[in-house]
Parts: C-alpha cells; structure tokens; sequence
C-alpha cells in the first residue's frame, strides 16, 4: 500500500520540562521524514540538549516555527 504524504506536516515542540533533554528529533530522523516528503516543524534549539545544533536540523530539511504552530491540533 502506498500512502501520499506530500501535505502533511509533522511537529516536533521542545520539552517543556525544565532540565529535561529529551527529544525524538536528529538529523536522521528528519532525513527519514523529509524522504517520506512530510514536512518537519520543529521549535528552534529543539536538540541543544544532545549537543545537535539547529543547523544540522536546517540541513536536512526542518522548518522552524513558533510553539503554536509546532503543536496545532489535527483537524
């Protein structure tokens, strides 16, 4: 089965607990993403907490974006 993705957009916000790291986005999990065409939304310094800067994000294709826009809901 074939699933088209080309519109549909994922978000990734940061974590909102303070001192806490985690996040599920890296470069190759974009990469994986962006390849599937979704596209990435994701808050600026996302993944400061495992030492991967937004640039690395940017060059596989995240867009960033408020954390309004990262967490809209489904419609």
């Amino acid at each position: 089965m074939h699933v088209t993705t080309s519109n549909a957009v994922i978000g990734f916000p940061r974590e909102s607990t303070t001192g806490d790291r985690r996040t599920l986005l890296t470069p190759a999990i974009v990469r994986l993403l962006t390849e599937a065409e979704f596209t990435v939304l994701a808050e600026p310094g996302i993944a400061t907490g495992i030492d991967c800067p937004d640039q690395a994000l940017t060059a596989e294709g995240v867009r960033f974006a408020t954390a309004d826009q990262v967490s809209m809901p489904l419609s």
